[in-house]
């Protein structure tokens, strides 16, 4: 299914885009860890090297605007932390210090990416 959004042109309608893209990615992430998105788990919290794993494998895929970066790896964060305990392990900047541990390079190429300071930014 293909979804189609028509801004206008100029400045506001990339602020537009942008806000509806970041809203998108806000409802799927609190969807899924709410449950509504039929994930369930009982592994226990994630390594540094199951993060960086999962980093390195989403980095590629990441668009390199700031916000389809950010859009993209919010989304993929939601199944990250739902396949990893769910809510509970859902924090971002304890995320970012196992990027930092165990893949600094693609921690610091992540960032730049999407154009935050921290994980606990998305």
């Amino acid at each position: 299914m293909a979804v189609h959004v028509t801004t206008p042109d100029g400045p506001r309608g990339r602020r537009t885009m942008r806000t509806v893209l970041v809203a998108f990615a806000a409802v799927a992430t609190i969807g899924v860890l709410a449950g509504c998105g039929g994930t369930a788990s009982s592994k226990a919290p994630y390594t540094d090297a199951e993060a960086c794993a999962w980093l390195k494998e989403s980095l590629p895929q990441v668009p390199d605007t700031a916000v389809g970066a950010q859009a993209q790896l919010a989304i993929g964060l939601a199944s990250f932390f739902a396949d990893h305990g769910g809510l509970p392990g859902a924090d971002g900047y304890a995320l970012d210090g196992a990027f930092a541990r165990g893949c600094p390079a693609l921690h610091v190429t992540a960032l730049k990416k999407a154009g935050i300071k921290s994980f606990g930014n998305l």
